[in-house]
């Protein structure tokens, strides 16, 4: 059997493929059932080819433990949005989010998935950030599914280096940023 790592994840192939085969014999002893269980099992063997994927040292593993019950708690937070230009209707979307940016450390993530063209959604963003830090935002990253395609640009084409200026903020995509979330702040100087 050929494994391959899924995508997105950090295995090698040769990771895969070995660590596949490994769980097929665990599998095969199992009368063709696995858990997780049975995985760490085996893998507490310094012979087994698992032995390596896995943390030992039971302090760090705790803290991985941790970190990964953090990520599960901060993705399962939902609040509920009142849209301003639809009266009644209510949207639940994710409340945290860890936004990465090498240049921008704290900002804001607005969300809006209104019919108002982009300058629109920034400017309100641009509201927002002012409100809440006292401060005027430089930078607003969005989607490049949101930018406005310049003309003659292909169907489906991904804009990826591009920018525009609403008011004193520039406006660039950034792929990490959802679709309909603006990530807008100060960028610091490098």
């Amino acid at each position: 059997m050929i494994y391959k790592p899924a995508k997105g994840s950090s295995l090698t192939e040769e990771q895969a493929q070995r660590y596949g085969e490994r769980i097929e014999v665990i599998i095969e002893g199992q009368d063709g059932n696995i858990t997780p269980d049975d995985v760490v099992s085996d893998a507490k063997d310094k012979a087994s080819p698992l032995h390596d994927f896995f943390e030992w040292n039971n302090a760090r593993a705790a803290n991985l433990y941790r970190t990964d019950q953090a990520r599960y708690l901060l993705r399962s937070i939902h609040v509920v949005v009142k849209r301003d230009d639809d009266g009644d209707k209510e949207i639940n979307i994710r409340a945290f989010y860890n936004v990465t940016d090498e240049k921008m450390k704290i900002g804001l993530l607005w969300y809006d998935d209104s019919p108002k063209t982009l300058a629109q959604k920034v400017a309100l963003a641009v509201v927002a950030y002012k409100r809440k830090f006292g401060e005027m935002p430089t930078t607003c990253y969005v989607n490049p599914c949101q930018f406005p395609r310049p003309s003659g640009w292909p169907e489906g084409g991904e804009i990826i280096a591009a920018q525009m200026l609403v008011g004193p903020v520039e406006v660039a995509p950034l792929q990490t940023v959802l679709k309909h979330h603006f990530w807008i702040g100060q960028e610091k100087e490098t």
